[in-house]
C-alpha cells in the first residue's frame, strides 16, 4: 500500500506502528521503519510530504495508534 503524507509545521505527531515494514521517501532521502517498530512524524518546516510505502497482510490494519 502506498500512501502520500502531507505534513504542516503544526501538525501533532502521534505514536504509531504497521503490522508491516514502512519503507519511506522524503524529498532525497528513503528510510525504512521495520514491522511493529512504534514511531512517529514531526517536520519543523512550513509543509512537508512524504511517500510512504506499506508492506500489509490483508485482514491486517494499515497502521495501529499507541494510547499514551
Amino acid at each position: 500500500m502506498q500512501n502520500r503524507v502531507e505534513l504542516g509545521r503544526d501538525a501533532q505527531p502521534f505514536r504509531h506502528w504497521h503490522p508491516g515494514e514502512e519503507i519511506t521517501r522524503v524529498p532525497a532521502t528513503a528510510l525504512m521503519v521495520p514491522a511493529e517498530r512504534i514511531h512517529s512524524v514531526k517536520t519543523w518546516r512550513r509543509r512537508c510530504a512524504e511517500l510512504a510505502t506499506c508492506v500489509v497482510e490483508k485482514a491486517k490494519p494499515f497502521l495501529v495508534v499507541v494510547d499514551d
